[in-house]
């Protein structure tokens, strides 16, 4: 009886460090979702809300920092921040890569002058 539980303890043990794979026999990560020559063709959907001020915690309390969501209503992402509020939508758009790419150029470019 003794050896039982210490081989259910034991086995527990090794079940409570899990990692999700979807396809994937080997997870990389907490949750991995490319299949298993790490290439997909499919990508990844967000929740989607019209509104994130009606999402819960399922668990009870405030939602969780670090939630992202899609805010359909206005049409961007959105994650809950630390601080208890939503974030600003972020919205890509090829004018803002390219100037984030030229500001990290002339930063580049101002560092190796000096």
């Amino acid at each position: 009886m003794e050896k039982f539980f210490t081989t259910m303890i034991l086995s527990v043990g090794f079940m409570s460090y899990g990692q999700v794979g979807m396809n994937i026999k080997d997870p990389r990560g907490a949750l991995d979702i490319n299949n298993n020559d790490t290439t997909n063709t499919m990508g990844l959907v967000l929740p989607t809300n019209s509104d994130v001020t009606t999402l819960i915690n399922p668990q009870g309390g405030n939602v969780v920092p670090g939630t992202i969501v899609y805010d359909s209503t206005q049409d961007c992402v959105k994650y809950y921040r630390k601080t208890e509020q939503w974030s600003n939508c972020i919205r890509f758009s090829t004018s803002n890569i390219r100037k984030i790419t030229d500001n990290n150029f002339s930063q580049k470019d101002s560092k190796s002058q000096q």
